[in-house]
């Protein structure tokens, strides 16, 4: 078993603030700052699609329509966001925005030509209050459903969690179906991978709460988040990660600054995954059940997991040029399938590929 690395030089060495987003389709999305780039990979190479600045402000968040577990035909949509409050729908195949909106009710005019949104009448805290939370407020995460071609959930620096619907065809129309309100920002929305009824969302400081049934809403009122929001015991802790088990409902990985767990939903409590500090993103490969692929600040290892002790079976350690020795070799990274897509600090899109072969390629 082994890696192969396929990589395109990236334009500028200064340091910024990145995002990366892989469609399960070939498609990539960087955003540095306010800028952001598309790339198709084809033929072993990512090659430039799309380079454009939707916002004047930085890109908070980013998410590839996704609705892989449904028959409908896939699209090349993807959906962002700003500081300012800003969100869009951009269409890559027309090359324009189909819907723009802005979740910051202080940055809406009535001269402004982007669509209003309407919210639900709150069920769990004031209007007043509800108002509150919609002030100064931007997007701080994204996640597209695996279920529904139509559905994308979002959540915020204020702590809401909305739940949006959207046509897409000749005359675009998207509404707010509900919102939640919590007590915490929002860096983090996961949808369980098996029927796409539960949601678990979370904070970088450790927060973390979870939705049962997102896909219902009866008589205007909608899904009851869990009573139960638990916060790392190590307060010194950050969240990089939060997923569910591959084959779980109830199961959610969490990756934090010092090692990575198992949480249970229904127990409230974690269990030791991999005891291995600076893990960034831990993946479990789908062809193999008990091997995980992590990524660390200069290095990308594959983990075997074993009833009495987990094994190390292959890292790639990737070599940081002096120039950039107080920065992280791995700047972001996302998964493309079983396959890691990332941009090195000098700049380079780079896939590794594991093979389960002895023979490396490059």
């Amino acid at each position: 078993m082994s890696f192969s690395f396929k990589t395109w030089p990236f334009p500028s060495p200064k340091k910024n603030t990145h995002l990366l987003k892989c469609s399960k389709y070939g498609l990539v999305a960087h955003a540095m700052n306010n800028n952001v780039s598309i790339y198709v990979e084809e033929f072993g190479h990512f090659t430039p699609l799309l380079m454009w600045s939707p916002f004047q402000h930085q890109i908070t968040a980013l998410e590839w329509y996704d609705a892989s577990k449904t028959m409908n035909t896939t699209v090349p949509v993807f959906v962002l966001s700003s500081l300012s409050g800003r969100l869009e729908v951009y269409d890559c195949r027309s090359r324009i925005a189909i819907f723009r909106s802005n979740i910051n009710l202080n940055e809406h005019s009535a001269n402004d030509p982007i669509s209003a949104i309407q919210y639900p009448t709150p069920t769990t805290i004031s209007q007043s209050a509800a108002n509150s939370r919609r002030e100064n407020d931007y997007v701080t995460s994204i996640t597209w459903s695996q279920f529904s071609s139509s559905c994308f959930f979002v959540g915020t620096k204020n702590g809401r969690l909305l739940r949006f619907e959207i046509t897409i065809g000749q005359i675009v129309k998207c509404r707010v179906v509900w919102e939640l309100f919590f007590d915490f920002q929002i860096d983090y929305i996961c949808i369980e991978p098996q029927f796409g009824e539960v949601c678990a969302i979370a904070s970088e400081k450790g927060s973390i709460a979870t939705i049962q049934n997102i896909n219902k809403y009866q008589e205007g009122k909608p899904p009851e988040a869990s009573p139960n929001v638990v916060t790392l015991l190590n307060k010194t802790d950050s969240i990089h990660e939060i997923k569910f088990y591959p084959t779980s409902t109830q199961f959610l990985i969490l990756v934090t600054t010092s090692n990575s767990l198992l949480y249970s939903i229904s127990d409230c409590c974690t269990a030791p995954l991999l005891m291995l500090p600076g893990i960034r993103k831990l993946h479990i490969l789908h062809d193999s059940g008990n091997i995980a692929l992590t990524v660390r600040d200069d290095s990308v290892e594959l983990w075997k997991f074993l009833t009495n002790q987990n094994k190390r079976l292959s890292e790639a350690k990737l070599i940081t040029s002096p120039k950039y020795a107080n920065v992280s070799e791995i700047l972001v990274s996302d998964m493309m399938g079983d396959n890691l897509v990332f941009i090195t600090s000098q700049m380079w899109l780079t896939m590794i590929e594991v093979k389960f072969s002895s023979k490396f390629r490059d």
